[in-house]
């Protein structure tokens, strides 16, 4: 008599290893070992032998599907996986950048003093919003000198934080920093033996370097590795580790913004005095951490400029590994027949403010972006540009887009909430990113605008801005008269010119439920 296989002998289909699947093929090779057993329902005990091998299958296969995820930009989900990752070919997530602004000091009450106040670097502000307090430090010293009424210094949104840990003098030890979110390039590590300097990686570094690097984890906290002590010295006694946290668009404030100062403030002869602080102008914008979202579309990008300028997407890539930059194009004689031959202008658009859903306004970049961005793609620098070409880094042309429509409410519904999520459907239609970093592809550059025929037709259609105006919650029905929706006054499509970047202006609606009242 033969003996019955072990194993199925029909093709398997290992697609669908769900766990009801790998229970029935348990089931199946359990009745060609028992051809008399039938019966797998729970009535008998012996069942939960295959159920729970089924079920710890199902635990190891997931777990295993979960840690191939993590292995390819595509499908990871976790920010030490992108951050891995990119390593291999250089690319560094960024973590949060501080807000900054310019505070005015004076005396309480006004007048002068008759002596200097020193101002001292790290002097701790904060606003004075009971449920939200935004805190920030000075930047650097200060000085209200004898006989004058107020002095301007500048400040950050963060807090500087010091740690000491003790060294187990192993090989690639690890320290998680206690506090987060932690702010990019701001960690300080000296121990017994010498001060530590940031790396990006240990590769090609040498024994005898004091290095370390800094990984940012999902909650923003700060992981430090140090070297295995032949890849990077290995620290010894007492770790002491300095590094701010804070940043984030969260931390940015309106012009006015009342403020304590949390520290005490002396004149250069030891005396306290009473000091009050304004700011004239809101704060610079910071920036978030880098989204895994957002890292799965760059780290496969940075491959296609590691060592040159030399493509027009090469220019791209390179402008937005810089924060601060998060759109850009490069403008040449192909796109504007005005500029010369082996002339480009590199144009940057920036993240702005924050919308209600989490999309983020286009804006201008700052100067320090732009001088940060030129700096990478100059003769000698990190990414030299193709020979020959005169190239300037400059904020894109910011197309102000108004617009007006007349619309009908769904029944028992608010105009003030209809009209607000219409403000806010338009906000995310002009977003220059989504709420996790990615590129909104609903606007792009004038010259990036394409027709059927793949050239440029440089225009975002009326009808997707019909649609987004008329799926926003509340939204009945848009008007279908010829003045039911206008962009810049004109029934018709928004066209810019190849450079322009659209971002929106003055949303004006008008409640036909209401006999056309402006809401």
């Amino acid at each position: 008599m033969p003996y019955l296989p072990l194993l199925p002998t029909e093709e398997l289909d290992y697609t669908q290893l769900t766990r009801t699947g790998m229970l029935l093929r348990l089931q199946r090779n359990f009745t060609q070992l028992n051809p008399s057993w039938e019966d797998y329902s729970v009535a008998y005990p012996e069942n939960l032998l295959l159920e729970g091998q089924a079920t710890m299958i199902d635990l190891i296969r997931g777990a295993m599907e979960g840690r191939v995820r993590e292995v390819y930009p595509a499908t990871m989900t976790q920010r030490l996986s992108a951050i891995r990752l990119g390593r291999t070919n250089g690319f560094q997530l960024t973590s949060g950048t501080p807000a900054t602004v310019t505070l005015s000091f004076a005396l309480r009450g006004g007048g002068t003093h008759g002596k200097d106040i020193e101002l001292p670097a790290g002097l701790k502000i904060r606003s004075t919003d009971p449920s939200n307090p935004k805190k920030y430090r000075l930047t650097a010293a200060g000085t209200l000198a004898s006989g004058n009424t107020s002095v301007d210094v500048g400040a950050e949104n963060a807090e500087l934080v010091q740690e000491t840990h003790q060294s187990d003098e192993g090989p690639n030890q690890i320290l998680i920093l206690q506090r987060a979110p932690l702010i990019d390039d701001s960690v300080e590590v000296t121990a017994a033996n010498g001060d530590y300097a940031a790396y990006t990686s240990f590769s090609g570094v040498g024994a005898s370097v004091r290095g370390f690097v800094v990984s940012v984890d999902d909650e923003g906290r700060g992981r430090i590795t140090f070297g295995s002590g032949i890849q990077g010295k290995i620290p010894q006694g007492t770790i002491t580790v300095s590094y701010k946290v804070g940043g984030g668009i969260a931390g940015e404030v309106e012009a006015g913004t009342k403020w304590i100062i949390e520290d005490t403030v002396t004149d250069i002869d030891g005396q306290a005095v009473s000091l009050v602080c304004t700011n004239a102008a809101a704060s610079q914008p910071g920036t978030d951490p880098m989204t895994v979202a957002e890292a799965r579309v760059r780290i496969p990008l940075e491959a296609h400029a590691v060592r040159s300028a030399t493509i027009d997407s090469d220019f791209v890539t390179i402008a937005t590994k810089v924060a601060g930059c998060d759109r850009a194009m490069l403008l040449t004689s192909n796109e504007d027949t005005s500029l010369a031959e082996n002339y480009a202008r590199l144009l940057c658009v920036g993240r702005g403010e924050k919308n209600a859903s989490g999309t983020f306004a286009a804006v201008a970049p700052s100067q320090a972006v732009l001088d940060q961005i030129a700096a990478l793609i100059v003769k000698g620098g990190q990414y030299p540009p193709r020979q020959g070409l005169r190239l300037d880094v400059e904020a894109a042309p910011l197309r102000t887009v108004d617009i007006a429509v007349k619309l009908y409410k769904q029944s028992n519904r608010e105009a003030v909430d209809v009209a607000a999520n219409v403000r806010n459907a338009l906000a995310d239609f002009f977003a220059v990113t989504l709420a996790k970093g990615q590129t909104n592809d609903k606007v792009n550059f004038g010259a990036y605008l394409l027709g059927a025929d793949g050239d440029p037709d440089y225009r975002i259609a009326w009808s997707h801005i019909f649609k987004a105006i008329n799926n926003a919650d509340g939204v009945r029905e848009v008007s279908y008269d010829v003045d039911g929706l206008l962009v810049e006054g004109a029934r018709s499509s928004l066209f810019l010119r190849a450079s322009e970047f659209p971002v929106l202006g003055t949303v004006t609606i008008y409640d036909l439920d209401q006999s056309g009242a402006e809401i």
